[in-house]
């Protein structure tokens, strides 16, 4: 931070100074009174970093398999990514379940990230996504949820009813594979995907099954 020599004798100038250039993005103007600064607001808009590998079948995302395929493809070569920390990925699809692209949301320690509905859906809206589908990684290998990604999931899935944006999918990604908490039944979701066809989730097992299967998975990550 840059020094700047005191006029006042309170030392409010060099004291606004310092904080001035210390708030990254925030403009700052002299207002009425020494020592007295304002805020403007900002205009903002999405910004693309740089483009993506398009999948085949018109970049459709709408199956674990193709969002597994957009992984490896564009998350994995990220430059940002660390394979060796959880990180959290949101793919933003458009009415036709083609992926639009994809936004960082959270980058953990080895065995959690922590995630917020708003972290998540605030690039869904700004995206202008109709669905999205979450996906992140367990370095150790090993895809089987946690109960921290069964409740982040279903608190997501509880705020994507209330958005409007369909929650297709939450994928657990390994080393050599992935888990599907569609598939596996954790989360349960109907609506028309590319090509107008419905595609239905699995049956949601009740609580104690789940936790049985789980259980007989191993459980940890």
């Amino acid at each position: 931070m840059k020094k700047e020599k005191r006029i006042h004798g309170d030392g409010s100038e060099a004291t606004v100074k310092n904080q001035t250039e210390s708030l990254a993005g925030q403009p700052a103007r002299r207002a009425a009174g020494a020592g007295k600064w304002e805020f403007n607001p900002q205009e903002y808009k999405i910004v693309s970093l740089r483009e993506c590998v398009p999948l085949k079948e018109k970049c459709l995302c709408d199956s674990p398999e193709s969002a597994w395929a957009y992984w490896q493809l564009n998350i994995a070569t990220m430059p940002i990514y660390n394979p060796e920390v959880e990180c959290l990925v949101v793919i933003l699809l458009d009415t036709r379940r083609r992926a639009k692209g994809h936004a960082l949301i959270g980058i953990g320690t080895i065995n959690a990230v922590l995630f917020q509905p708003r972290e998540v859906f605030r690039a869904a809206v700004i995206g202008a996504a109709s669905e999205i589908v979450l996906m992140h990684n367990h370095p150790s290998g090993d895809t089987s949820p946690s109960q921290g990604d069964l409740d982040g999931t279903a608190t997501a899935e509880k705020a994507a009813k209330i958005m409007g944006i369909g929650l297709l999918d939450h994928i657990i990604v390994g080393a050599q594979g992935y888990t599907s908490l569609w598939k596996d039944g954790f989360i349960r979701y109907e609506n028309k995907g590319g090509g107008g066809r419905v595609v239905k989730s699995p049956v949601k097992l009740p609580r104690a099954e789940r936790d049985l299967a789980q259980a007989e998975k191993g459980g940890g990550r």
